[in-house]
């Protein structure tokens, strides 16, 4: 009595939660799928008045009742330009050194200050106006200047000290 007030039923009875075998007490009453009729390619079957008439041709060259969209001519590729990427990659390197001089006759710094927001500015305006040489040369200037800083500063440590 104990073991049917804990509300246990017989395991052998169970199915799992993923057995998906039909249920034999239904039985197979669901009908069977039929087919949805959706429009005619064929002209001489005739549609019921109450229906709209269909569009369907069977030609795919043939768009009746449907707007046609023509595609913009795609400019052709363009390749490197080598120009606009050195511009790019001394650019940076030349307003620093103009700015440096600018410092020294002045004791503004603000300008200087805001270079980098200048920098970034000029990085995005490159690639929105389409000159992506320039952008590639601009973003190129930075790796470079992390990478050839030191260096030319120890060079110029050696120059300055008499090791060369």
């Amino acid at each position: 009595m104990a073991e049917a007030d804990d509300g246990e039923a017989n395991p052998s009875n169970e199915k799992p939660f993923f057995a998906i075998d039909e249920d034999k007490s239904t039985g197979a009453s669901s009908p069977p799928p039929t087919s949805l009729f959706m429009g005619s390619l064929d002209p001489s079957v005739s549609t019921p008045p109450s229906s709209p008439p269909t569009q369907l041709t069977g030609d795919v060259s043939v768009l009746s009742g449907a707007q046609t969209f023509t595609l913009p001519d795609v400019a052709p590729k363009q390749g490197m330009q080598w120009g606009q990427y050195f511009l790019g990659l001394f650019l940076p390197y030349g307003i620093v050194i103009v700015m440096i001089f600018i410092l020294e006759f002045t004791e503004s710094g603000g300008l200087f200050c805001m270079f980098p927001f200048i920098y970034v500015g000029a990085i995005i305006v490159s690639f929105s106006k389409g000159k992506k040489s320039l952008g590639y040369g601009l973003m190129t200037a930075l790796p470079l200047s992390i990478v050839l800083g030191p260096a030319l500063f120890f060079i110029l440590l050696l120059i300055a000290f008499g090791g060369l």
